[in-house]
């Protein structure tokens, strides 16, 4: 579909799909030059698909619902999120860290808290490890794009 040097408004639009989902802000030029490129990749890595650098219909639609599942977001987040923080966000995420590792049966003591705790951590770095995703002691826009997304496929009827 798109590929290096296309210059068009739907460039434009990915563009502004990976600047929302992604700490690695590109601008937002309409060109899809090697900075476009990069992300396009790096996004396709961390979705488990084929990394051609392109945006077809695959990459589209896993880029869409990603980028949805941040607009649809109940909280305007600044990110990176550290151990410390406090807020129903914070509640609200830990909720969700613990539907994902029920999901894929990995133990944790994750509790509906509003702290970003020790326990937060260590049930982050897990979180992680099934995106396999690189390790840091927060939670950026990769990883908060990934557990929401992941969060409405393992069950759209619970209100994660």
């Amino acid at each position: 579909m798109y590929d290096i040097s296309d210059k068009r408004n739907a460039v434009k639009e990915i563009q502004r799909y990976l600047f929302q989902i992604s700490d690695n802000h590109i601008p937002l030029s309409g060109i899809y030059d090697e900075n476009t490129r990069n992300e396009v990749l790096l996004f396709q890595k961390n979705k488990g698909i084929n990394q051609s650098g392109v945006v077809d219909r695959a990459t589209f639609e896993l880029l869409y619902e990603d980028y949805i599942a941040m607009e649809d977001s109940d909280y305007d987040m600044k990110f990176p999120l550290l151990p410390g923080s406090y807020g129903e966000n914070i509640r609200d995420i830990n909720k969700k860290i613990a539907a994902i590792l029920d999901f894929y049966g990995i133990f944790h003591r994750m509790h509906s808290s509003p702290y970003y705790s020790k326990e937060t951590e260590l049930c982050i770095e897990k979180t992680r490890q099934i995106y396999n995703l690189k390790n840091f002691s927060g939670i950026d826009k990769e990883l908060y794009s990934r557990i929401i997304s992941d969060c409405k496929n393992i069950s759209p009827k619970n209100g994660y």
